[in-house]
Order: structure tokens, then sequence, then C-alpha cells
């Protein structure tokens, strides 16, 4: 019995070394890469914010996409699944995941955060382009916004940028909408919109494990999309908390709101993990896809928990 659970001890210890291991080398390679350029696009970044100070692209924008205009966009006529065009958008689908990059443009991070959506749309090449198109100004805006959000003091905006970019954004997102018209896209764009974070660790899973137990498309989507799905419900269950506030506190009610979040956060993951399991192989415990997904979910869900003990105990005590 000894002898078996050393070995065992051993295997899961040597899994993840190489899990480890590929995914530095990974890190390593892209950080090079990154570093030769890095110079030159922090340049290029710095010129193209100043002149946002004062430019009127962003008001140019809101022109186009005012409310008192007639949309432009029809909603696009559904073609049969038989039909034999290919865009290259349907290639997304058999793309590996990939890290964020620091030179990425915005067509490359369009690509990278919606692959799960792109590839499900029953759409014309050209109306799968133009979607492509509004899906880029999106994230072009959401960037501006938070650049806007985060460094409006050291760019000295204008104090209605900030609205003004979000006013952008709420007109792209309304237009994607009468694009994905079915409920199931329509979903599916809502949960991937705002997960910039939730797929870069997603990403550093799958492409941990690549090595030793990669995970089929399927899998990928089922994982991805279901993390998001149980965030939506842990996000609901924050607010309720009163998670988002941030007047000080009684000891008693700062105890409280932290054993809520805690509990949210455990039926967060629990819940997610059910939800995967299925879908992966779970059959060659402690070295199978699953188990390494718990072990990596466990990792990510107690920073999670300190990062909100965090925030909470930052509110203070009277």
């Amino acid at each position: 019995m000894a002898a078996t659970t050393q070995t065992k001890f051993l295997l899961t210890l040597t899994g993840l070394l190489a899990i480890v291991g590929y995914y530095q080398l990974n890190q390593y390679n892209a950080l090079a890469s990154q570093l030769e350029t890095m110079p030159q696009k922090c340049e290029a970044r710095a010129s193209d914010l100043l002149k946002n100070r004062a430019a009127p692209a962003i008001h140019q924008t809101i022109n186009l996409h005012s409310k008192a205009q007639p949309k432009a966009i029809r909603k696009p006529t559904k073609i049969s699944s038989d039909n034999p065009a290919h865009s290259s958008t349907e290639e997304i689908s058999k793309e590996q995941p990939k890290l964020q990059r620091f030179d990425e443009s915005l067509e490359d991070i369009a690509r990278r955060k919606y692959r799960f959506l792109l590839a499900k749309l029953d759409l014309s090449p050209a109306e799968k382009e133009h979607l492509l198109q509004l899906l880029i100004q999106r994230e072009g805006v959401s960037l501006a916004l938070r650049d806007a959000e985060l460094f409006s003091d050291e760019l000295n905006l204008d104090p209605n940028k900030v609205t003004d970019l979000q006013w952008d954004l709420n007109i792209l997102d309304e237009k994607i909408a009468d694009i994905l018209d079915d409920s199931d896209n329509g979903e599916r764009y809502a949960l991937l919109k705002d997960s910039e974070h939730e797929q870069e660790e997603f990403n550093q899973y799958t492409l941990g494990v690549s090595g030793l137990f990669p995970l089929e498309q399927p899998q990928q989507e089922t994982v991805l999309m279901s993390r998001l799905k149980h965030k939506q419900t842990f996000e609901t269950a924050l607010t309720e908390a009163g998670f988002n506030l941030e007047y000080p506190l009684s000891k008693a009610q700062q105890q409280s709101l932290l054993e809520n979040l805690e509990q949210a956060a455990y039926r967060y993951k629990e819940s997610f993990l059910d939800d995967v399991r299925p879908h992966l192989d779970h059959s060659n415990f402690p070295m199978d896809q699953y188990t390494m997904l718990e072990n990596y979910t466990k990792t990510e869900f107690n920073q999670l928990v300190n990062n909100l003990r965090e925030k909470v105990e930052s509110r203070g005590v009277y």
C-alpha cells in the first residue's frame, strides 16, 4: 500500500513538473519575442494615446453610431449548413488556444477571444466578415475605455471621455446583437465579451496540459463556456452580498460578508468542476485531464478568495 501511494505521488509530481516545464518554455519564448519589439510598441502606444487627447476620432465614432440615425445593418439571412462556402473565420475552430501578446493587433485579439463564437455561426462568408469587423471595432473601443479609466489624469482627458467610450461600446453591442439574433449565439457573445481574465487562465491550463493530455476542440469549448456561465452566477451572488459597496463594516458584518463570499466561490468552483467532469478523461487518477484541471482550478480559486478577502478588508472596520 505504501509503495502504491509513493508511486501515485511520484507520477503526480512528474506530471505536474512536466506541465510546469512546458508552460514555462512557452512563456519564455513568448516573452523573448515580445521583448524584441517592446520599445517600438511602447512608443507607438504612447504616441497613439497622446494623439487621442485632442483627436475627434471618438466623437466621429459616436456620430456614426448615433441612435438618432437609422440602423444600417440588417439581420443576415441564414444559409443552409450544407453550403460549401468556407471563410477564414471557420478555421478559427481548428486553432489551439493562444496566449495574449503585447504586439497583438485588434484583429488578433478578436479572433482569439471570439473563436468559439465565430466557429458556430451559420452565416455567409461576407456576413461573418462583417461581424468580425464589428468585433474588432468593439475590442478597440474596449481597450480605449480601459486606458481612459486607468490613465485619465495622466493623459489629461476630457471628463466626458469615459462616458463617450461607454456609449460607443453600447452601440456596438447593439449592432452585434442585431446580427446574433438567435438566443444561443447571443448568450455566447454575452459570456465572451468580458472574459479576458478567464480566457487567459483557460489558455494557460490548456497549453500546459497539451503535451501530455491535449484537449480536443469540443472539450476546450465546454471547459471555457462552462466556466463563464458559472462566473455569471458567481458575480450575481457577489452583487447580492454587497461585495461592490465601499462603506466600512462592523466586525460582525465583515465576518459575515467574508463567509458568504467564500461560500459563493466554493459553489462556483464545485459547480464548474462538476459540469466539465463528464467531458474530460478522468480514468487515470492522478494523471488525467480532469485531475489536472481540478488541481489548476483549486489554485486559481484560492487566489480568487484571497483577492476577495483583501478587497473586503480594505473597506475598514468601524
